[in-house]
């Protein structure tokens, strides 16, 4: 047997036998040190404790996230553990995380160990470290030259890109590696020479696991799920892909009914308030519409799907090809990246599109690695032809929107630092002046995820992830500045701190809220640089003045904070906020900023502290 292996094609689909003693070869080479893998490996490791050592902080605390959803995950995960109650506060049911099984991972570990702070860290990294290791195995599979493997394995790396997903503190990189290991599964297994060959009975296992937890990573996933149903059907197993659909539901359903049996909606709040996709299934003209400016926008996305679908389509079309394992591995990834663009959110801190771009890469280097050198070889002797010259039209158009993508997410890698410092002088020091002067108490958030983890707060969301009424007016599209005022005063709120500049198409906040301050920061890439500071109730705008400048003084470098001037012996509240008939004022009080705050990271008696 070990002369069949050795003697076996080195590219196509090899037989079912020999295929297996492969894997079990290359499984026990998996811990070997593969140079490629443990150089790629070293440099993420490198980078970010790099950055988490010697990135420069203002002010406690020490360590923070780069994304304020982050927070989110943790705190459910930590009143759960702590309270039994799967919200945001202590205090009610809230349908708040896109991603059960990290937030109940972060939950289970935090149980275990008492903390939360670093777990989305450090999963983080172990799930980079994964999905570097899948990918090299999968390549090293297929006979991939050492060159082609460091090169993928680089880009994988610096494109994804993997270190801010490490410092994004989210599901993605879980997705990124499981969706990968879901793709590469289900084309070994649906790769058989006849419908009555019997596959693997591990690999199907492992192809039904996988979509049981997908779905609970990232809903996206279902995309994949049912395509993969639908290659099972034409291949005349249909039981095992309408197996394959139960399974993906089992989870999401369960989920759903929890959430329903609270007030909620089947799906979380957050997929129902930030997928522009959704409004696509209620209208066939509006799906169009998103389908040409979304699955057709030229993007790197797009070109990855483009070449996986030129290679499925000669693969399948080969003479006596059948069906060829990485035909079916091309159409899964173009339907799951076309259905992404299509339905989900693109380009938005780079992060959850990341799993297309994680797949992309992998998938293309395993579709083209053949055909590379000849497509190289024989460039030199084709004469310039019209197809020729409208093939170097089509690469020029695509050049610039495809480099632009590039730059960003490589640029995301440098800005870690930046966009770290945003959400520790904006979030983490709204959260450290609610727990000091309004802990307990009622109050309008926005940007939920540092504030709930550092202060005990009565909540009401305006955005939508921990009210479900705000969902529920969003979907009707009655959700504007009256229903605002009406929910906040229904929630018992006196204050609000919120970002304008989001609340735009709602028509803004009610204009009988008091504006008394705001502060601003410089430099901000994925946050509102103004935060204002509202009293909902006119007599609580004496007491949130001066709690404002009480802690004004704690506040790090880099925020400005602008004060209401009002007119002596005048209401503040008269006139919607104007004194008087005249425009409000803002004072700066810029210059008295401290350099730090004594307050600590996380609320007294947290575990995680």
């Amino acid at each position: 047997m070990r002369t069949c292996v050795q003697m076996a094609p080195r590219s196509g689909h090899l037989p079912q036998e020999v295929w297996a003693l492969n894997t079990a070869q290359d499984g026990r080479k998996l811990l070997d040190l593969d140079r490629p893998f443990l150089a790629v490996l070293g440099l993420l490791v490198l980078v970010c404790l790099g950055f988490l050592v010697f990135n420069p902080r203002e002010a406690p605390p020490r360590f923070v996230y780069s994304a304020d959803d982050a927070y989110i995950h943790m705190v459910i995960a930590r009143n759960f553990v702590e309270h039994g109650v799967w919200g945001l506060t202590p205090f009610e049911f809230s349908s708040a995380s896109s991603s059960p099984l990290w937030t109940a991972l972060l939950a289970v570990i935090g149980w275990i160990t008492g903390r939360f702070l670093f777990v989305p860290w450090i999963l983080n990294l172990v799930a980079a470290a994964m999905l570097l290791a899948l990918a090299n195995r999968s390549m090293r599979r297929d006979r991939i030259a050492t060159t082609g493997r460091s090169t993928t394995l680089v880009l994988l790396l610096l494109v994804t890109p993997l270190p801010t997903l490490v410092f994004n503190g989210l599901e993605h990189s879980l997705h990124a590696v499981l969706m990968l290991g879901f793709l590469l599964a289900v084309s070994e297994h649906i790769a058989a020479k006849s419908p009555t060959e019997k596959p693997l009975p591990s690999l199907g296992r492992w192809v039904l696991l996988l979509a049981f937890l997908l779905p609970v990573v990232r809903y996206e996933s279902f995309a994949a799920i049912l395509t993969a149903a639908c290659l099972y059907a034409l291949r005349r197993r249909v039981g095992f892909g309408l197996l394959l659909l139960g399974v993906s539901l089992i989870l999401p359903g369960a989920v759903g009914w929890v959430s329903v049996a609270h007030g909620h909606y089947w799906l979380p709040s957050s997929i129902l308030v930030k997928s522009p996709g959704l409004v696509s299934l209620t209208s066939p003209a509006a799906f169009y519409y998103r389908f040409v400016l979304g699955a057709l926008r030229v993007s790197l996305p797009f070109v990855f799907a483009l070449l996986a679908l030129g290679s499925a389509y000669v693969r399948f079309r080969r003479p006596g090809s059948g069906w060829d394992r990485r035909g079916v591995l091309g159409t899964l990834f173009a339907v799951q990246a076309l259905a992404h663009m299509t339905f989900g959110i693109f380009g938005w801190m780079v992060r959850y599109d990341a799993y297309v771009i994680a797949t992309g890469i992998v998938v293309t280097a395993l579709l083209y690695h053949e055909l590379i050198p000849g497509i190289v070889r024989n460039a030199r002797s084709v004469r310039f032809r019209l197809p020729h010259a409208v093939m170097l039209v089509l690469f020029l158009y695509i050049l610039n929107p495809v480099a632009n993508d590039l730059k960003n997410r490589l640029r995301s890698i440098t800005r870690i630092p930046v966009n770290v410092g945003s959400i520790q002088r904006q979030h983490v020091q709204i959260g450290l002046f609610l727990a000091e002067f309004y802990e307990g108490e009622s109050v309008v958030v926005n940007d939920v995820g540092a504030v709930c983890l550092i202060a005990e707060l009565r909540l009401f969301d305006p955005f939508g992830l921990g009210s479900p009424e705000v969902v529920r007016l969003t979907l009707l599209g009655k959700y504007d500045t009256t229903a605002i005022a009406r929910l906040a005063r229904e929630h018992g709120s006196r204050i609000a701190v919120v970002n304008e500049e989001f609340f735009r198409e709602q028509g803004g906040f009610p204009t009988e809220w008091v504006k008394v301050a705001e502060w601003e920061i410089a430099d901000c890439v994925y946050c509102a640089p103004i935060v204002s500071f509202f009293a909902i109730d006119p007599s609580e705008a004496v007491r949130l003045r001066s709690a404002l400048e009480q802690f004004s003084p704690t506040l790090p470098a880099g925020v400005i904070q602008r004060s209401q001037v009002w007119r002596k012996g005048t209401d503040a509240g008269r006139n919607g906020g104007r004194v008087d008939g005249a425009p409000r004022r803002l004072r700066d009080r810029s210059g008295n900023h401290g350099h730090g705050t004594s307050l600590p990271w996380v609320r007294p008696g947290d575990r995680s502290r």
